[in-house]
């Protein structure tokens, strides 16, 4: 045979037999649909095999036409139950008006070895994922489809005996399929016959379309009930798809997911058995009652098709998200339109996402007593998912497999359910509930309560951005945390009308004149944070002056004064602090106390090692150099609580101690400075990369910066160092 035939299977060996009478043991017959590929022996026999669907539709009396044989009038008719068991037929092969006869594929069960079936096993796989697209705040394992292949057995005729490995053959009615295993009599392996293993290809059908079944009659009259019970199914679906996709969330393989899942295919198969067609979200059954018949109920239908216009809706997005230019695009727009008109005219608005439609009694005193609290609670609730989801999103980026990643997820879904039940809707970002009460009373805190909110929001994921893009800057994970950064940036600017600054906080209405204070103490911040930065460039520059991360860190430097500038006005000069808003004479005084300007170096050390573990985790979080400087960082912050009494707080440098200033002993600070210069030379001399020569270098930096701000001038070259150069020369 070549690569494509069709051919004749019974797909049920328990199906039913017939017994006709006959007359030829054997004919020959075309392959179809391709006559060319030759002809195929047809074997008949006293007893026929028949699919359980083609048996269902013969009647006692009736005339039936088996295929490539001729019309056979049904005799008794044997069930069990639903299921056909026996027939018995007479064969009237002179008859042959085959116009108005039920045709049915057939098989013959002989016993000649010629006629012999053969065993077939087909395998069918769906779906890895169960879910076209998974949401950002969802978990893709969840959606794993542990289930995703069927095995079916099945009887073959003879005639695909010969097929071999890789032949795609057709099955009438059924598809086409693959050849993965031909038909073995004897196995090399276990001495015994092997079947022929078939593998479904997928063609968009479900395989099932051409099993046609008797339809009712009078449909008219059952539409009326039908439409009714149709649509009680319909919502019974919906409400069993939102808690199958809840349990698959928490727990997919639990036996409660399972139990869930099969009651909504029961749900479905309910569903086509009442309307005649196939479950689709966002399209409920038509009802038979028309809409004007039923005043009272109006609402009602106003508010069904409000829901229909949110499923739609959530169809059109998925849509989109695959192929915004796709018919099926096309298609769900036009439908949803076509809603939101039947919507108007029902209920004389427009839709209003958020707003459903009032119901028939006293709708002007319903929403004058209820949203002043309920837009309250909903918009906290609203706060609190958005927090959640920040929280599930970091903690996925660690661990998606961790406990506290399911109980955040967990959380956000309560959460989601929580808002539901106070708003009456679902939660959508970006869309916080609307107050009712008098909007002009409160912008001015509101505003700006909701500018400072964003702000803070803008400045937690730029943080997270510069850390996913040190981990890997091409990973999704970063570019969604840089889609979201601009798009609160633009919330913010939408809020405030400018844009964003780093370190310029949006102003609140009262006490507008205090805030000078603040932008001075960014600036501080800054400044400290290009200290910081000069000394992890340097120790890079040390280690490897043309490395990716030392690129990196200079870039983050000059990031850092651009943004000194943008804040202070004027350029970062190292010593030169930026000045606070008090008079600036009184603050010199105070620097020079020792127990300050060490709790400020403590500070700074804290900062630079805290920047060089984010750079050894992120290269290997388990190294023994990862250890050894988190070893370092904690023994810092432990120095730093012993000498200012309080714990270390990123962006919060300790304040200058009270003035009680003795002169700096500069002869002992270089002193300081060229014992550890002599430390470093020796560690360098052992091995220049080891974590000691690293450690001795910080402390070396850290000590020259404390001189240089103590005095306000740099190190002074040891006097050796002339002698050296000259040599050199």
């Amino acid at each position: 045979m070549g690569n494509k035939a069709s051919i004749r299977t019974n797909f049920r060996p328990s199906g039913p037999s017939v017994r006709p009478s006959v007359r030829r043991p054997s004919a020959s017959s075309a392959v179809r649909p391709n006559a060319d590929i030759g002809n195929k022996d047809i074997h008949k026999g006293k007893q026929l095999l028949l699919e359980q669907v083609d048996a269902s539709l013969l009647k006692e009396g009736e005339i039936a036409t088996f295929v490539n044989w001729g019309n056979i009038k049904i005799g008794k008719i044997e069930k069990k139950g639903a299921v056909v068991t026996k027939i018995t037929a007479t064969l009237q092969l002179d008859n042959t008006d085959y116009k108005k006869t039920v045709k049915v594929t057939w098989l013959g069960d002989v016993k000649a070895d010629a006629g012999k079936t053969i065993p077939v096993v087909t395998a069918e796989y769906d779906h890895i994922i169960s879910k076209a697209i998974i949401g950002k705040d969802e978990d893709w394992k969840q959606f794993i489809n542990f289930d995703s292949v069927h095995y079916k057995k099945m009887v073959g005729e003879p005639a695909i005996k010969n097929v071999k490995k890789g032949d795609i053959i057709q099955i009438q009615r059924k598809g086409y399929y693959i050849v993965d295993q031909p038909w073995c009599q004897k196995s090399e392996l276990s001495g015994v016959e092997t079947p022929l293993l078939l593998i479904a290809i997928p063609d968009g059908h479900t395989g099932k379309e051409n099993e046609k079944a008797i339809t009712a009659k009078a449909p008219a009259a059952a539409s009326a009930t039908s439409g009714s019970s149709g649509l009680d199914i319909y919502n019974q679906i919906e409400a069993q798809g939102t808690l199958v996709r809840e349990l698959k969330t928490k727990d997919a393989k639990s036996q409660a997911t399972k139990d869930a899942i099969a009651k909504l295919l029961e749900l479905k198969k309910k569903y086509k058995e009442v309307t005649g067609s196939d479950h689709k979200p966002g399209s409920p059954p038509a009802g038979a009652p028309s809409p004007a018949a039923a005043p009272t109920a109006s609402g009602f239908s106003g508010l069904d098709i409000y829901n229909q216009i949110d499923s739609q809706g959530n169809l059109v997005r998925e849509l989109k998200g695959k192929d915004a230019k796709s018919q099926a695009t096309k298609d769900a727009i036009a439908k949803l339109l076509e809603l939101k008109k039947k919507y108007k005219e029902v209920t004389g608005s427009d839709h209003k996402p958020g707003s459903p439609p009032a119901g028939a009694t006293a709708p002007a005193a319903t929403p004058v007593a209820a949203p002043a609290t309920s837009g309250s609670s909903g918009l906290d609730i609203y706060n609190q998912i958005d927090a959640q989801g920040n929280l599930v999103r970091e903690l996925k980026t660690k661990d998606a497999k961790s406990q506290a990643t399911k109980d955040a997820i967990a959380k956000l879904l309560e959460l989601k359910k929580k808002y539901k039940e106070v708003t009456g809707s679902d939660h959508k970002p970006g869309n916080p509930p609307a107050g009712a009460p008098a909007p002009a009373a409160a912008p001015a805190t509101s505003g700006s309560s909701s500018a400072l909110d964003i702000y803070n929001h803008i400045d937690a994921q730029g943080n997270l951005v510069r850390e996913l893009k040190t981990k890997d800057a091409k990973s999704q994970a970063t570019k969604d945390a840089i889609v979201k950064l601009l798009e609160l940036k633009k919330k913010y600017k939408e809020v405030t009308g400018s844009d964003h600054k780093p370190g310029s906080p949006p102003a609140g209405a009262p006490a507008s004149a205090a805030a000078p204070a603040s932008s001075g103490s960014s600036g501080l911040e800054i400044y400290n944070q290009i200290e910081a930065q000069g000394n992890l460039v340097r120790e890079l520059k040390t280690k490897d002056a043309k490395s990716q991360a030392t690129k990196d860190a200079i870039a983050k430097l000059l990031e850092l004064k651009k943004k000194y500038k943008e804040v202070t006005g004027s350029d970062h000069k190292p010593g030169n602090p930026p000045a606070g808003a008090t008079p600036p004479a009184a603050t010199p005084v105070a620097a020079p106390a020792t127990s300050g300007s060490s709790a400020l170096d403590i500070y700074n050390q804290i900062d630079a090692q805290g920047n060089l573990v984010r750079e050894l985790k992120g290269k290997d979080a388990k190294s023994q150099a990862t250890k050894d400087a988190i070893a370092k960082l904690l023994e810092l912050k432990k120095k730093y609580k012993e000498v200012t009494g309080s714990d270390h707080k990123p962006g919060n440098p300790p304040a200058p101690a009270a003035p009680a200033a003795p002169s700096v002993d500069e002869a002992a600070l270089l002193k300081e400075i060229e014992a550890q210069g002599a430390a470093v030379r020796d560690a360098k001399a052992k091995d220049p990369k080891s974590q000691e020569s690293a450690d001795a270098i910080n402390k070396l930096l850290a000590l020259k910066a404390n001189f240089k701000k103590v005095t306000g001038k740099d190190v002074p070259a040891p006097a050796n160092a002339q002698s050296k150069k000259g040599k050199k020369k």
